[in-house]
């Protein structure tokens, strides 16, 4: 019987493999997708460094960068859906149009709250809130969406978690000892404040992602075509669009001097041409980062689109330390995965933050693939064992085939 079990495990393992092929096949624009999304994610991480360096960036009470992050979003949208030319696809109920505002509602709120939390608390506190994201969104996907979580999936997601945690924990000193970014401690305001604008900020990216699926998985429910993801992208960011123009034209216009160009003036390397290149530059790279999160959320869900965190987060801990490990006088900045002088855990931090993050996205796309269960693993070596005893071998064929690769026409696993 136990060498039954085996060849139940390797006929098990084997048509893993074959259902990661297959899946990669039959969705390979979902795959380059989800690609977009994790590049554009590491990019826009590091297209921040060079804004810091040359911008400040502006004040955060001007929401600049978010307003800024949705008029990219808007256009990205805009172009791709003539490009495409795909504004008739799909048909819009009251129930969809509902779900796509209370999305833009959590998202334009979230990225708002975020900026304030990072403010009034410090980059650290905020960051460490902010890595419950991917399995608060896994857990929001069950809840709203009834979607099924695989048990690997959910230690996929932990253990992403777990490297984001990592990279936040300090190595001296508390969570409330400054911004602990490279221009050194800051004075917190408020930082129960702090708290509580990361806690809500964290809910509301959290809650976006499934809503966001929802405006696609309501369509499919009724049987009807959902509408194109660059629509939704484009009709998405028109709230927030509004909202933040009123704001910008309220209150950062009569103060653009000290919000936004005194900033750049007080930076380390001050030069206006090449902030407004920073600026460009990150603002496209957020635009091209959204629309291809829609993208994945119509195509993939939100599970998938939640654990690439994990391998984004991985992808800026690498590149940042490739990039920006040294300063223009050579020396080490905290950029790099090992800072000189650092204490042992400030040595291992994010070298631990890195592999837990890669080895979280890699458990979950085996946990994903994996599709057998104890009791089929059970039922298969036992069909196995019968065709031993003598009913040949096409009864083990017969075993095997119980697992075949699902067809495309089948919803892919969360």
């Amino acid at each position: 019987m136990y060498g039954d079990d085996q060849q139940a495990h390797s006929l098990l393992d084997r048509e893993a493999r074959l259902a990661v092929c297959q899946f990669c096949r039959t969705n390979d624009q979902a795959i380059a997708w989800l690609t977009a999304f994790c590049v554009t994610g590491v990019a826009a991480g590091l297209s921040y460094v060079p804004l810091q360096e040359q911008t400040g960036p502006a004040e955060g009470s001007t929401f600049f960068l978010v307003f800024l992050g949705y008029w990219a979003q808007f256009i990205a949208g805009g172009l791709w859906l003539l490009l495409k030319r795909s504004w008739r696809h799909g048909e819009w109920t009251r129930s969809m149009v509902g779900a796509l505002l209370l999305s833009s509602a959590f998202s334009c709120a979230s990225e708002s709250l975020s900026y304030l939390a990072k403010i009034q608390g410090g980059i650290r506190l905020f960051t460490v809130v902010h890595s419950s994201v991917t399995l608060l969104a896994c857990l929001s996907a069950a809840l709203v969406l009834r979607a099924r979580v695989l048990p690997f999936q959910w230690l996929g997601g932990l253990l992403v978690f777990g490297g984001m945690l990592a990279t936040a924990i300090p190595s001296s000193g508390s969570l409330t000892d400054g911004v602990g970014d490279p221009s050194g401690p800051a004075a917190l305001p408020n930082l129960p404040l702090g708290l509580l604008f990361s806690a809500l900020g964290c809910i509301g990216i959290a809650l976006s992602y499934p809503v966001a699926e929802l405006v696609f998985d309501l369509a499919r429910r009724h049987g009807a075509a959902p509408p194109s993801a660059e629509m939704a992208c484009l009709c998405a960011s028109s709230f927030s669009v509004l909202a933040l123009s009123g704001w910008t034209l309220g209150y950062t216009l009569p103060r653009w001097h000290s919000t936004v160009e005194a900033p750049i003036e007080n930076s380390p390397d001050p030069s206006i041409t090449w902030a407004v290149v920073t600026y460009a530059a990150h603002t496209a790279i957020v635009g091209a980062h959204a629309l291809a999160f829609w993208k994945c959320i119509s195509m993939l869900g939100t599970v998938p689109t939640a654990v690439s965190i994990g391998a984004q987060q991985a992808g800026y801990l690498f590149f940042a330390n490739l990039l920006f490990c040294l300063d223009g006088s050579g020396q080490r900045t905290t950029y790099c995965f090992v800072q000189s002088g650092a204490s042992a855990w400030g040595k291992a931090q994010k070298v631990l933050a890195f592999v837990l993050c890669c080895v979280g996205c890699g458990v979950y796309v085996m946990g994903s693939s994996w599709r057998g269960t104890r009791g089929e693993r059970s039922s298969l070596a036992e069909r196995i064992g019968h065709s031993r005893s003598g009913r040949g071998a096409k009864a083990a064929t017969a075993a095997a085939s119980d697992l075949a690769v699902p067809q495309p026409s089948e919803q892919p696993p969360a």
